[in-house]
């Protein structure tokens, strides 16, 4: 990359006297294309930071559903497991669905 910027250089400065009548002019124009490129890179770089973040809340969002699920299957399990002392005659209902 430096090789390049020292060839573009080299391309617009081809006399000594080109460096007293171009520098100020090549410098604007190169301060302004880094502000372009700083400028595109800051955009960027923003944009994938709340790329980030939103990804974030997703998965927080998410994990706090997989946290609901667990215990709403816990509950269920519970559920199940207290079935046989709360339905009466469980055991039979058992026997007869498992024939």
């Amino acid at each position: 990359m430096e090789d390049d910027a020292q060839g573009r250089l080299a391309e617009q400065l081809l006399h000594p006297d080109d460096l007293a009548s171009k520098l100020p002019q090549l410098r604007h124009k190169f301060i302004a294309e880094k502000a372009q490129v700083d400028a595109l890179l800051k955009s960027h770089v923003q944009s994938q930071l709340d790329d980030t973040e939103d990804g974030m809340h997703l998965l927080s969002n998410a994990h706090a559903v997989v946290d609901r699920i667990r215990a709403n299957l816990a509950s269920v399990d519970a559920l199940c497991a207290d079935a046989n002392t709360v339905i009466t005659n469980y055991h039979k209902i058992k026997k007869v669905f498992n024939c």
